[in-house]
């Protein structure tokens, strides 16, 4: 009598570690940063250009540009030296407001103040737009470890849309390990062969997961010398 055995095959140790390093965009010397506690200086430029880089950009640019046209306006308007102004105004920081009051009873100058009041807000704007606890584990660099079998779930639920309709349809991926979810993108999310144990490297504020690895690739401790790493690392870099 004929019938059919299913069998669960284990995936390699070697294979399932390129598919992770593909989807989560980590390369063998980032994961033995990751083994050591810290953040690999490419992980840290990444995840700086993707979320940190623009706000941040335009909240220096916010600060630096008032400046600027106050210095500007200075010399071309009333035609004062730079280094004199700085000098009063440190001397005496009471100088500021009364150029302030000045230059609203003054006709002229009223715009010049109303575009200046508007960097402010602008400042705020982007200073909440600032991932600050991202920007927190960058500037730590720290990775903590979880250890354990993970598995994947994926949830969806709608927003609200206007006037009580239906809104956008929206997915969310997570790893789950011990008890605790870690939020990661679809193809991470489908790259993960569950039931299995990982090491699994995370920012502590936000839990981005910036590494995993399975236990078995773990014990072999492949590094970048080492014969099996390389070919994953080769590997690796023909899919980009």
């Amino acid at each position: 009598m004929a019938y059919l055995e299913y069998v669960h095959v284990q995936p390699r140790s070697e294979n399932l570690l390129l598919v992770l390093g593909k989807a989560l965009d980590f390369s063998a010397s980032d994961l033995l940063e990751n083994r050591k506690g810290t953040l690999s200086h490419e992980q840290f430029d990444r995840l700086s250009r993707t979320h940190v880089y623009f706000p941040l950009l335009a909240m220096v640019i916010t600060l630096i540009t008032p400046m600027f046209l106050r210095i500007a306006w200075l010399y071309f308007a009333e035609d004062r030296g730079v280094l004199r102004f700085l000098q009063q105004s440190f001397s005496d920081p009471g100088t500021i407001a009364r150029g302030l009051k000045h230059g609203i009873e003054e006709p002229l100058p009223v715009l010049f103040w109303v575009v200046l009041c508007i960097f402010p807000l602008a400042f705020i704007h982007y200073s909440f737009r600032m991932p600050w606890p991202l920007f927190l584990d960058l500037v730590s660099r720290k990775v903590k470890k979880e250890t354990g079998l993970a598995s994947n779930r994926w949830a969806e639920h709608r927003l609200r849309g206007r006037k009580g309709r239906e809104g956008d349809l929206i997915s969310r991926y997570d790893y789950i390990i011990n008890e605790k979810r870690f939020q990661v993108s679809r193809a991470a999310f489908e790259a993960l062969a569950p039931s299995l144990e990982y090491n699994l490297y995370y920012l502590p504020r936000t839990r981005t997961v910036v590494s995993i690895e399975p236990l078995e690739a773990a014990a072999k401790n492949f590094d970048p010398g080492s014969k099996g790493f390389d070919a994953i690392e080769e590997k690796r870099k023909e899919f980009r």
